[in-house]
Formats: C-alpha cells, structure tokens, sequence
C-alpha cells in the first residue's frame, strides 16, 4: 500500500493486493463475499485513526466484476469482521450506499443516497463525536449525511479504503487516485 498505510483481507477474504500508482493513487484488488449482515468479509487498506480525521478519495474505476461489487471509504473500530462501522461506497452501477453497523455484531443497516457516473470523489470527517460522509462528482456540490457516531467510533478505529468482488472465488479491481487523509 502506500506509505504509511496498511492492507488486510477482512475475515478469509481472497488475498488482495494493490498496485502503487503514486503517492496519492493506487489499484486496490480485493475479494470478499460482502460487508453485511453481521459480519464482513473483504479487502481494507487502512490508518489507525485517533481523534478528528478527514480521508478523501477520488474513486476513478471499479470493475463490474459482480453486480454488488463494492468500493468506498469506511471507518470501523476494529479489524474483526463482526466491528462497528460507518461505509460510504458505489456499486458498479453507480449507486451510492451509505451503510453502518451501530455496535459489533449488530446488523447493518443500509440506505441508498445517491446514484452517479465514476469517478466520484468521497470524503469521510470525525470531528468529536460525529461523522460526517459524502459524495460529489465536481468537487464543489456535495450530497452530505452527518452521523452521531457510537463510542466506539468516537474518537478511534481504522480508516481506509474498502473493496471486495462480492465473489470470494475471484478479486474485483477500484482504482483511487487523490487519496488525501489528514489527522486533525
């Protein structure tokens, strides 16, 4: 991954890999069956993040490998499939997904907010104890969902990229340029 980052394969997801582009892109391969229900399986490149963050991406291409292919930011308290979390991402049809699961093994919960063309630029914030995500195609106009997060997400967990085939047999492919993550 890029400097400074980590990857893991969340719970036997098909070993990912990615491919450096440049010090703000790169190709993210991931597998993975889904992040559902109460447990997730899929490819997550990720910092720790301690108090107020903001983590933007520019999410360039991703593979219609599956219809619910998925890529997207997301921030999770732990590296445990079942962990809290918040998910901002696309399908290869362009919906976008706001997901989260409030407490670790709780269900997750789902609403669809948007629908786009790639590439569309995503950008997850924490500042105290809310989170705020969105998603815009220009830069300037922003469709915004600002979340009161749990405890656990309040003021640590791990942030990153999210990607998976929703296909464990095979590895979807999101290319992410303009990957910008400040601690603040």
């Amino acid at each position: 991954p890029l400097k400074g980052w980590n990857a893991t394969d969340i719970n036997g997801a098909k070993p990912g890999g990615q491919k450096v582009i440049s010090d703000w892109a790169m190709e993210i391969y991931g597998g993975g069956e889904d992040i559902w229900a109460k447990s997730d399986q899929f490819r997550l490149v990720w910092k720790e993040a301690r108090g107020d963050f903001e983590l933007t991406a520019t999410l360039k291409t991703l593979a219609n490998s599956h219809n619910y292919a998925k890529a997207g930011l997301m921030l999770r308290s732990s590296l445990e499939p079942d962990a809290s979390l918040f998910l901002i991402n696309t399908f290869p049809d362009g919906s976008i997904l706001l997901a989260w699961r409030s407490m670790d093994g709780s269900v997750l919960e789902q609403k669809v907010i948007g629908q786009v063309s790639l590439p569309v630029l995503f950008r997850m914030r924490r500042k105290g104890s809310f989170l705020e995500v969105g998603f815009s195609t220009d830069g300037a106009n922003w469709t915004k969902s600002k979340i009161h997060t749990t405890a656990k997400l309040a003021s640590n967990g791990y942030v990153g990229l999210a990607v998976l085939s929703h296909d464990n047999r095979f590895l979807t492919t999101a290319l992410f340029e303009n990957i910008r993550f400040t601690a603040q």
